[in-house]
């Protein structure tokens, strides 16, 4: 079938205006997903960094410590081959929480919340997904952070919102 030329100009208007519109899709959705940040929100005191040691922490998926001494069976179980001198944590007042979440995208941003229930006595560590879909890179963080002391008799919940 031939097509004159009023057609096929008319043919080549649609093909390049539905160029146009993808081309503007995906400019917005890589603007989008190279925007993504993490955020830390609620009574999270501030993330903590294991330094170049933070290779061999390693831990199922979610992780507590409480005390110094258990900061300390930690270490030497961990980082054996790891010399850095890592941050003290005042175990007095506060926690050392970590909770791995994974995720498939091409980027993805981890909101992490920690929120206290006193009626219900409940210690809440919340991490919320942010993500550009379009791929299936699996995506991963340990979020370590530190959290106020967990008060005695207080059930811990670890809650993950991958939308």
């Amino acid at each position: 079938m031939k097509l004159d030329d009023k057609t096929g100009r008319s043919a080549a208007k649609i093909f390049l205006a539905a160029a146009i519109i993808v081309a503007t899709f995906s400019v917005s959705c890589n603007k989008k997903c190279r925007a993504l940040e993490s955020t830390n929100s609620g009574l999270v005191v501030g993330l903590y960094d294991f330094k170049e040691c933070f290779p061999y922490a390693t831990f199922n998926s979610t992780l507590i410590i409480d005390t110094d001494t258990g900061f300390a069976n930690y270490q030497a179980s961990h980082f054996k081959t790891c010399a850095a001198q890592l941050d003290a944590i005042d175990f007095s007042k506060n926690v050392l929480l970590g909770f791995k979440t994974e995720t498939h995208a091409c980027n993805a941003a981890f909101h992490r919340n920690i929120s206290i229930d006193t009626t219900a006595k409940t210690y809440t560590f919340t991490v919320t997904i942010e993500k550009c879909d379009g791929c299936g890179t699996q995506l991963m963080s340990t979020n370590f952070l530190i959290g106020p002391k967990i008060p005695a008799g207080y059930q811990v919940n670890f809650v993950k919102k991958d939308p």
